[in-house]
C-alpha cells in the first residue's frame, strides 16, 4: 500500500541520528571554465542562503567556473523556463516541484545513469524519489520534501472551546472558522496571489481530502467537485475579504501575529515566518484535513524540491557535479535544519539543531519539533500530490474562479462550470 511506503520512509527520516556517510571529495578543477545556470525559487530568504552556500562550496572546487543563480517565484520561473527552451536558451539546472507539464515537453533529462557510489540512490527517502520518478525513470534530485497539510492556532482554539483533536469533518472546519471569526479572528484564510498556485494548492488539499485531483472534470467526479467548492463558500463569510491580493508572506504574518485560526501550510512554515519574529511557533498544530463527504481519508499532500537537468544542458555533467554539491552534507544539513524534510535517510540531528536554532535566532529545538509534528502527520494520512499535465494554465483557471467564489460573485456550480470549461480547454490544447 503506498501509504505503507510513506509511514515507512517518514519514519526513517526522524529515527537515524547518524551522519550518512559522505560522498568522495572532488579534487579542485581549475582548468574547468564556463558559465552555469540555474533557475532557482528564491521565495524565502532561507531559500536563497542555502543555495548562496552551496555555489560558494562548488567554486572552491570549480573557482574557474561562474555560477548564475536567477532567483524566481515559483509561477515565473515555470514561465521562463518554458520560454528559454522556446528559444533554445537552455538553462543548466531547473528546480521544479510540479515537473509532470516539463515531461509532457519532453525538456527533461532521465538521470538514473547519473547516481553512483558518491551519490548513491540508497541514501534518498524512497517517498522523494517516488515524487520524482516516472515509470521508473528518476527526473529530478529531491533536494526537501514538503508536506502541504492544515495549520491551526492552539491558542485561538482553546480560546473557542476546541481541540484540533475534535476536528474531524468538514462542517467541523466550518464550525470552528465561525466560533474564531466570532471572538474576532479570520477563521479560515487563502492566499489569492502568486499567478494562482498558492489557490490551486488550496483546492489541491482539500480535493484530495474528498477523493479526486482537481484536473478531473469527468462527469464521475462532479459532485464531489461541487461539494468541494461549497466547502470554500462555506468558509467565505469567515475570511479576509483581502486576501484575493494576498501572498504566503501575508498570511503568515497574520498567523504569526495570532489572528488566523486555521490555513493551509506546509515544512516551510518556520522561513516564512521567521521575519515576523516566530511568535505562534508553539501555537502551531498541523492538521489532516478531514475526510470529505466523497472521500475516504483525512489528508496532507506530500511533494518535493528538486533539482533537474534539462535536456538541452550543454554541459550536464558539470550541472551533476552542482547537484551533487547540493547533496553534500554541509549543504544540505543546513538546508533540511531550516526548511522542510529531509530527502535522505541519514542526517546528523545534532547539527540540524544547531544550524536551525542559528538560522532561528535561538528557536532551533521549537522548529524541529514542529517538523517533527508534520512528519507525523505525513505517517498518519500522507498522499502524493498529483502529477497533472498542464498544472500552470490550470491553475490561473482555478484562481479566477475561486477569486470570484470566495467573494461571492458565482455559486459553486457557476465556479465548477468555468473551472471545467478553463481545464477540459486546456487539456485540448496539449492532445
Amino acid at each position: 500500500m503506498k501509504r505503507t511506503r510513506i509511514v515507512a520512509a517518514l519514519l526513517a527520516l526522524t529515527l537515524t541520528l547518524c551522519a550518512w556517510p559522505a560522498m568522495a571529495e572532488t579534487a579542485v578543477d581549475a582548468t574547468r571554465t564556463g558559465t552555469l545556470r540555474i533557475l532557482y525559487p528564491g521565495t524565502s530568504g532561507i531559500e536563497q542562503a542555502y543555495m548562496e552556500k552551496f555555489k560558494e562550496r562548488f567554486q572552491q572546487q570549480y573557482p574557474n567556473v561562474t555560477v548564475e543563480i536567477d532567483y524566481l517565484v515559483w509561477t515565473d520561473l515555470q514561465t521562463k523556463f518554458t520560454v528559454m527552451v522556446q528559444n533554445n536558451d537552455w538553462p543548466d539546472i531547473v528546480t521544479t516541484q510540479d515537473f509532470t507539464s516539463y515531461l509532457a515537453m519532453g525538456v527533461l533529462d532521465e538521470l538514473n545513469p547519473y547516481f553512483d557510489d558518491t551519490l548513491p540512490l540508497e541514501n534518498f527517502s524512497k517517498v522523494g524519489l517516488e515524487y520524482t520518478t516516472v515509470d521508473g525513470k528518476i527526473y529530478s534530485v529531491p533536494i526537501g520534501m514538503n508536506n502541504w497539510a492544515h495549520i491551526a492556532n492552539a491558542a485561538i482554539l482553546e480560546e473557542i472551546g476546541w481541540k484540533a483533536e475534535d476536528i474531524h469533518s468538514w462542517d467541523d472546519i466550518v464550525s470552528t472558522a465561525k466560533a474564531a471569526f466570532e471572538k474576532g479572528y479570520y477563521g479560515y484564510t487563502c492566499a489569492g496571489a502568486s499567478g494562482g498556485r498558492f489557490l490551486f494548492r488550496d483546492l489541491s488539499m482539500v480535493a484530495l481530502s474528498n477523493g479526486f485531483s482537481p484536473d478531473d472534470t469527468s462527469e464521475e467526479t462532479r459532485d464531489a467537485y461541487i461539494q468541494t467548492l461549497q466547502l470554500f463558500a462555506d468558509l467565505a463569510p469567515y475570511m479576509p475579504e483581502a486576501q484575493s491580493t494576498w501572498g504566503y508572506d501575508d498570511q503568515y504574518r497574520l498567523f504569526d501575529e495570532g489572528k488566523v485560526a486555521i490555513m493551509h501550510a506546509g515544512t516551510n512554515y518556520t522561513s516564512v515566518a521567521a521575519p515576523f519574529g516566530l511568535n505562534a511557533i508553539n501555537d502551531v498544530i498541523p492538521i489532516g484535513f478531514p475526510k470529505g463527504p466523497s472521500g475516504s481519508q483525512a489528508s496532507c499532500m506530500i511533494n518535493a524540491t528538486a533539482l533537474a537537468i534539462p535536456t538541452g544542458c550543454t554541459q550536464k555533467d558539470l550541472a551533476w557535479a552542482f547537484i551533487k554539491c547540493a547533496l553534500s552534507p554541509e549543504c544540505i544539513d543546513y538546508y533540511i535544519a531550516s526548511i522542510n524534510m529531509p530527502p535522505l535517510l541519514n542526517h546528523d540531528q545534532n547539527a540540524l539543531i544547531a544550524y536551525a536554532d542559528e538560522e532561528y535566532f535561538g528557536h532551533g529545538a521549537e522548529h524541529r519539533a514542529l517538523i517533527d509534528k508534520f512528519v507525523a502527520l505525513a505517517d498518519n494520512c500522507g498522499q502524493m500530490q498529483p502529477k497533472i499535465v498542464g498544472q500552470g494554465p490550470m491553475e490561473l483557471v482555478i484562481q479566477a474562479a475561486m477569486i470570484d467564489l470566495l467573494a461571492g460573485d458565482v455559486t459553486p456550480e457557476e465556479c465548477y462550470k468555468t473551472i471545467k470549461t478553463g481545464i477540459d480547454d486546456i487539456k485540448a490544447s496539449l492532445e
